[in-house]
């Protein structure tokens, strides 16, 4: 309702005449609000409403997006460390005048939305709102005068309300104004003004809807010509504190970058449109007997209605914790909102899941001994004062090293693995064993591949059992309580030749296989990505780029808890053309691994290339700073394999916020002089090529020693490729980040011939003495004496093993560990006694001088 009044008093005062004058006007009052701080992020993370599950948790469960709307308010409003006052109050202040309050709790197919879930909806829905926008002179801060005849404008003569942002400072704070009281004298041609707005306020708790307000009190002049208002100034406190600009939301454009694209009008509309339903369970059902029992999931919102039943593993040095978080936010309570209880695989009662007062949610840990199948019983208390939703939360507290391709032994290849760990404490003290057990998976479910526990003592790399189970895995993880390990899963072909490794991947939710290469008669390209979580499941977007750096496709991949998939680029991508792309991104709601595989089809050249999160990434190097040693290097001809070796090597700028990435390079003669280059590569492109494309004219490459790599813009990734024409050999190498010193330890393989040969590579252009090479058995003791290098300047020295130690010495050798300079880069290569193949595996270069 709109209550106008208009008086104006005129006194005869000698020798001035003064005007007074009062206007009022009062609208329906927009509803009250949260501003929903982006600190907190808790539309996403539930902290500070109803924890979990979330509001977005429950949107993206009830229409199916896959955790896409939390994620994207997670990455992109979510600011832990940001500014106390940035928050949603534009967007709440544009949904109050915009939708009609949600004043009731409603539930939709078994999903529990409450008031302020459907506050917190339309304020991120219209978070991206837009429309005229009303300023000062220049687009300063707002004068009186442009205030005021706004808020007359849209408040008395169309009754529509009007949003402000009362501080001039870079804080933003928004409001609606539906009210305001003017009262005014003249005086001369100036007219003294006093008004107060109210507004509806975002102070209160989410679920509130009072009818609190909020006032606002300023004061300025009017210059009046002819009467009419000219011009005007802020006095009084108003001079600091006043109103910076004016508003109103006429439209919500679709692709915003402010508002969550997962939050959609029409979705909202038909949860803030729903009513209580008490008859709609969880939509898991059948699952009311222990004998329809479903898997656990993580991340799965049921609501509790009758019982729910679910079954878990619990594996051998594996540590979790199972929350069942609810929306119950019952202060105080001593008594857990439902009954939570397990049962072991006959459906015998085991025990209580715990209830922590201070959460106020079911929690329990598990720690596993051997393979075990336990199920738990979710049951509503007799008076079902609870019966809204509650949601599986599972935190992993144990370590996991994953492999994530193994092949038969039945197959043309030969498939062998293993595991090693650093043993350096803090202190510089030297344990002496690590604990873990083995897991293979297969079918999505995992078995042991080992009898009991496993001990890798010191130093020692042991063999890894892919035989323990009915059949080979289709991948395998090493359990710990302690430990993550260095493992190296090596691939023999039986034919004319060809070996290759995997390493333990680390998985991640964003990863870039930085080469996808064009189709020729002889080669072959595949993928293997794994879920490596037992209880999540994964949605992965596979962005394909094309060689403009454009996007070619989007693809959805659904990767069930433990599953992989493995195959040629087909498989993954069908009706794409693998000619026309560039490389490949993979972003998932959950951690997983991804690798590409490259081969020949004659099976002679096999290498295996892991996909690079972020923390892979080689930033830009300070604008400041200058010199080669900045970013990366890349040592040349890493087999020394002359004129029968090529060499190549892939960048890609992968970042969304990068213009480009400029890349300077310095290459460095075995007489240490040097040539300098730059690349340019734009935004989502990819350079591809061998050495010779790269190179600068006046470079020779048979006196190359290195090429150091400065990134000025960026980031880049990507990796160094290496081979023989004439031998079964295909090595891929990471780009080398600048190291101090490097000690690292290699597992020594004793089977099918091969030999292993410690490789020291001097980058630098002096001589360097007295490298050490240190040899230990299974027990992790040294073998032999240390055995010392000395190297010249650019020197590639090749150190097989069986010339520097017995025949008696190296039957006992399970690992060497070796100590390098600064610029000393340190590597093996497994090589057969034929030179027909061989391989070499890179330094991880994640220890320094312990």
């Amino acid at each position: 309702m709109k209550r106008t009044a208009f008086i104006i008093l005129s006194v005869l005062v000698f020798p001035a005449l003064l005007f007074a004058g009062h206007e009022e006007v009062t609208l329906a009052k927009p509803w009250n609000g949260y501003w929903w701080p982006m600190f907190e992020g808790m539309l996403a993370t539930g902290k500070g409403y109803r924890e979990h599950p979330s509001t977005l948790e429950k949107y993206d469960a009830r229409f199916s997006f896959d955790g896409k709307a939390t994620e994207w308010e997670l990455e992109n409003h979510f600011r832990p460390d940001g500014a106390a006052w940035n928050g949603h109050c534009n967007g709440w202040a544009a949904a109050s005048v915009s939708e009609v309050e949600p004043k009731e709790t409603i539930n939709s197919e078994g999903y529990t939305f409450y008031i302020g879930d459907l506050k917190g909806l339309w304020t991120m829905y219209y978070q991206g709102a837009t429309g005229p926008i009303y300023r000062g002179a220049d687009d300063g801060t707002m004068d009186p005068l442009t205030f005021q005849t706004e808020l007359l404008a849209y408040l008395r003569d169309n009754s529509v309300p009007l949003l402000m942002d009362s501080d001039a400072t870079e804080e933003v704070w928004t409001w609606p104004i539906y009210a305001y009281t003017m009262d005014w004298t003249d005086d001369g041609n100036i007219r003294h003004v006093t008004l107060q707005v109210l507004t509806s306020t975002d102070g209160v708790s989410p679920d509130n809807v009072n009818t609190d307000f909020k006032t606002f009190n300023y004061t300025y002049d009017l210059t009046l010509e002819a009467g009419v208002p000219a011009s005007g100034v802020w006095t009084g406190d108003s001079v600091s504190y006043h109103p910076n600009f004016c508003w109103y939301p006429e439209v919500v454009e679709s692709g915003n970058p402010y508002s969550n694209p997962y939050v959609a009008h029409d979705k909202v509309a038909q949860l803030a449109g729903g009513v209580y339903n008490d008859t709609v369970d969880d939509g898991k059902e059948p699952n009311d007997r222990f004998e329809d029992s479903v898997a656990m999931q993580g991340g799965f919102i049921g609501r509790v209605l009758n019982e729910d039943w679910y079954g878990f593993d619990i594996e051998p040095e594996e540590k979790f914790t199972m929350n069942l978080y609810c929306n119950s936010r019952l202060a105080n309570s001593t008594n857990p909102p439902f009954y939570a209880e397990i049962y072991d695989d006959t459906g015998i009662y085991l025990e209580d899941v715990g209830f922590e007062q201070a959460t106020r949610y079911p929690n329990r840990t598990f720690t596993g001994v051997d393979f075990v199948s336990e199920f738990l019983k979710i049951d509503p208390i007799g008076n079902h004062f609870y019966d809204e939703n509650y949601q599986f939360g599972v935190e992993v507290l144990s370590h996991t090293t994953v492999i994530s391709h193994t092949i038969p032994g039945d197959s043309y290849w030969d498939n062998f693995v293993v595991a090693g760990f650093w043993p350096v404490t803090e202190n510089k003290a030297v344990r002496n064993d690590s604990d873990y057990r083995v897991v293979g998976i297969s079918g999505e479910k995992g078995f042991p591949l080992d009898s009991g526990t496993e001990t890798i003592a010191g130093f020692a790399f042991r063999e890894v059992s892919l035989t323990g189970g009915e059949s080979t895995p289709d991948w395998i993880k090493l359990n710990s309580m302690t430990d993550e390990y260095q493992v190296y899963s090596f691939y023999l072909s039986q034919g004319e030749g060809s070996m290759s490794f995997m390493s333990g991947e680390t998985p991640d939710k964003e990863l870039i296989l930085s080469h996808v290469p064009v189709e020729v008669g002889y080669w072959w390209y595949g993928l293997v990505l794994v879920n490596p979580s037992r209880f999540y499941p994964a949605t992965v977007d596979a962005t394909l780029y094309g060689n403009d750096g454009a996007e070619l496709a989007v693809v959805k991949i659904q990767l069930n808890p433990y599953q992989k998939r493995v195959g040629l680029f087909d498989s993954f991508f069908p009706g794409v053309s693998q000619q026309d792309v560039s490389y490949i991104r993979f972003k998932s709601n959950e951690p997983i691994t991804a690798s590409a595989l490259y081969g020949t089809l004659n099976h002679r050249e096999l290498s295996y290339v892991p996909a690079v999160g972020r923390s892979g990434w080689i930033e830009a190097a300070p604008a400041e700073q200058a010199g080669e040693e900045l970013s990366f290097f890349i040592p040349y001809n890493l087999l020394g394999y002359g004129d029968d070796g090529w060499n190549g090597v892939v960048f890609v700028e992968p970042d969304d916020d990068a213009v480009s990435a400029t890349l300077h390079f310095k290459w460095i003669m075995d007489d240490n002089s040097s040539v300098t280059s730059s690349l340019l590569i734009g935004m989502h492109h990819k350079w591809v090529g061998v050495m010779e494309d790269l190179a600068p004219a006046e470079v020779d490459l048979s006196h190359l020693a290195r090429i150091g790599v400065t990134v000025r813009s960026g980031p880049v990734t990507g990796f160094y490729m290496t081979g023989s024409h004439s031998r079964g050999t295909l090595v891929s190498f990471p780009l080398l980040k600048y190291f101090d010193i490097a000690d690292e330890v290699f597992p020594v393989i004793q089977r099918d011939g091969l030999e292993t040969i410690a490789v020291f590579y001097n980058q630098k252009p002096y001589a360097v003495n007295e490298l050490p090479v240190f040899a230990y058995d299974s027990d992790g003791q040294q073998v032999g004496t240390t055995k010392r290098v000395d190297m010249n300047a650019f020197e590639l020295k090749k150190v097989n093993l069986k010339d520097i130690f017995t025949a008696e010495e190296l039957s006992e050798i399970k690992s060497i560990e070796l100590y390098t300079d600064s610029f000393v880069v340190p590597y093996v290569i497994y090589e057969d006694p034929d030179e027909v193949y061989c391989e070499i595996v890179p330094p991880t270069l994640t220890h320094g001088a312990e």
